[in-house]
Parts: C-alpha cells; structure tokens; sequence
C-alpha cells in the first residue's frame, strides 16, 4: 500500500515538472522549432531550396534563428535585407557607379570610360552611358505568410506537446 504511494508521489513530482518552468521550456522549444521551420519553409519557396539568392553572393543564406525569454518566443530573421527583399520586393534600377569608371581613382590610376565585369553569362562591360541594369524582384509576401502560418498552429503544437509530456508520465 504505501508502495502505491510512493509510485503516485513520484507521478505528481514528474507532472509538476512537465507543467512547470522545466516542461513549459521544453514545449516552448518545441514551438519555436517548429515556428522557424515554417518560415524557413516560406523562405524555401521563395527563393529556392538552398535559401541563397543565385547572383548575390554577399547576401548569405536566409536564417531565422530564435530566443526564449520566459514565455515569448522571438524568431530573428537573418539577413535582413534578404527577408525584406522576399517580403516587398525590389524595383529595377541601375548598378551603383564604379569607383574605376570615372570616380576616386587610386594615385597612378588612369580615368577609364567602363568597368569590367564578370557575370554568370561571361565578361560584361557596362559604361556611364549604358549601366548595368538589375532587374525587379517580385514581392512574395514570405513574412506574412509565415506570420499567419504560426499564429494559426503554435496554440495547437503548445497544447500537442504538453499532452505529449504528461502521456509519457502516465505511460511511463
């Protein structure tokens, strides 16, 4: 009988564990996992499945990593100028001016009239009369998506976990 007891005991001591700070930083961490997987999803299918953007080499692969502070979640996406550029897109516009096309030259450098470039298609030569012209990105709305993505299924997935924890201390 009092075997019983104690084997209750132990159960009550694993559920006020599960439901307090211990089990809720779990079950946070479970949502923010899931939370960064489905803007990295969003980011997937905008940009393509190695989250770079072909052409811009500086930029870095797109990233959402996240922090826990007590009971808030906050997903940080990385590098943010990749994210707004697949949030709002961009417009056409010319290639800014080069430094060896007729700007600051170095002492001893002769003034060029166009820069030398290489680009996917081969060597380019872009002059101040003819620029390079960067074509317009299509806004895809990733954040917004996402947003609307986690706001719906994070109540759910923090309910599915905690169910999950307290199954296993009575199962267990």
């Amino acid at each position: 009988m009092a075997g019983e007891f104690v084997a209750l005991a132990r159960k009550l001591d694993k559920i006020s564990d599960a439901v307090g700070p211990v089990g809720l930083k779990t079950a946070l961490r479970y949502v923010a996992d899931e939370a960064r997987r489905d803007v990295l999803r969003e980011g997937v299918a905008a940009v393509g499945s190695d989250l770079k953007y072909s052409g811009w080499p500086r930029l870095g692969t797109l990233g959402a990593p996240y922090k826990i502070t007590g009971t808030t979640i906050t997903l940080t996406p990385k590098p943010a100028g990749g994210w707004i550029v697949a949030e709002q897109g961009r417009r056409s516009t010319k290639a800014p001016s080069r430094a060896s096309a007729g700007g600051k030259r170095l002492k001893g450098e002769r003034k060029r009239d166009s820069v030398n470039m290489l680009t996917p298609w081969g060597w380019r030569s872009y002059s101040k009369e003819h620029p390079m012209r960067i074509g317009n990105t299509r806004a895809k709305k990733t954040l917004t998506k996402a947003t609307r993505t986690i706001q719906s299924h994070s109540p759910a997935r923090l309910q599915t976990e905690l169910h999950r924890q307290l199954t296993g201390i009575f199962r267990g």
